[in-house]
């Protein structure tokens, strides 16, 4: 399945081991910015050069998956750009299977159509019960 994982800026290195262990699964992750080692960190031209670039990526990125994973650990502190809820919206609208791991952090959290979970063991479980759309027949 494409999986597209979603978090804070500062949770990409997590997101990594994840990204690894759900490779060796057999899954696909989209989401190159958790790739990426450095940000510019003064408000400069360059900083925004940067965030126009990532946001179009991201985006691409995100049509591109099937199932969008958000991890909210640690989002609590140090209120996050907003950069996730775009993306956790954006899968709600295409329809898009969505796990949350970790706290209730908004009012849309307390939606059903999200998964929740506290643990990845938990999110891996939950995963392993959706089928991609892809193999999913349309009867007409």
């Amino acid at each position: 399945m494409k999986i597209y994982l979603a978090s804070r800026f500062s949770n990409r290195f997590e997101l990594r081991k994840i990204r690894d262990f759900l490779t060796m699964a057999g899954h696909e992750i989209t989401s190159r910015w958790i790739d990426v080692d450095t940000r510019p960190s003064d408000n400069s031209e360059e900083l925004k050069k940067f965030w126009m670039k990532w946001a179009k990526i991201a985006l691409f990125d995100l049509i591109y998956s099937e199932l969008l994973i958000l991890y909210t650990m640690g989002c609590d502190k140090n209120p996050s750009r907003g950069g996730m809820r775009f993306e956790e919206g954006f899968a709600f609208a295409c329809n898009y299977p969505i796990i949350v791991v970790g706290p209730k952090l908004i009012v849309f959290d307390y939606l059903d159509t999200p998964k929740y979970c506290d643990k990845w063991d938990e999110c891996f479980e939950i995963l392993s019960t959706i089928k991609p759309k892809s193999l999913l027949k349309f009867k007409e």
